[in-house]
């Protein structure tokens, strides 16, 4: 289906031909029309007695000193020394009056939290390494076996440690 289209506007001929050229003369004519100055312009001298002008119009007034009574800075101080003194005191009835030492920690540790934290905490020690720092002359066998060990506990560190029951050198003569 053809439809006639018509456009509503329409260019005079040559039109944008001669679009630069009018241009030019316009803007041509509009610079003729701008000042040649800026406008902006300070009188003679002026800038030579503006701080007198400025400082005779600010009239400088002597403002009311209000003192504040002596007594109030020693009711501070006594403040701040009664303040001091009550903390002191304060601390020193809430604070323990024992001090703690190692071995009220280490009696406070159960024997399970210790093991948990050797197993937790990797010391990156060999066994051989921790043998060369234990004094052995000081050591005695009752301070190691003080607890004793159960045949149970005994058979599962042999069952989680060793692959093979022949590498412990058990002979039947012992």
């Amino acid at each position: 289906m053809a439809t006639d289209y018509k456009q509503g506007f329409k260019a005079p001929e040559g039109y944008f031909e001669s679009f630069g050229d009018r241009l030019k003369d316009r803007m041509n004519q509009e610079i003729t029309k701008l000042p040649k100055t800026d406008g902006f312009k300070e009188p003679e001298g002026y800038l030579d007695t503006l701080d007198a002008k400025i400082l005779a119009a600010v009239k400088e007034e002597e403002t009311k000193l209000i003192r504040l009574p002596w007594y109030r800075n020693y009711y501070t101080a006594v403040a701040a020394v009664a303040a001091i003194f009550l903390i002191a005191i304060g601390l020193q009835f809430n604070g323990s009056s024992k001090a703690v030492t190692f071995d009220q920690l280490l009696s406070d540790l159960s024997d399970t939290d210790i093991e948990t934290y050797f197993e937790n905490n990797d010391l990156e020690l060999s066994s051989y390494e921790i043998a060369e720092v234990l004094p052995v002359d000081e050591l005695e066998l009752d301070a190691v076996l003080e607890k004793g060990f159960s045949e149970t506990n005994l058979f599962e560190y042999l069952d989680n440690t060793i692959e093979d029951f022949d590498d412990l050198n058990l002979e039947d003569d012992e």
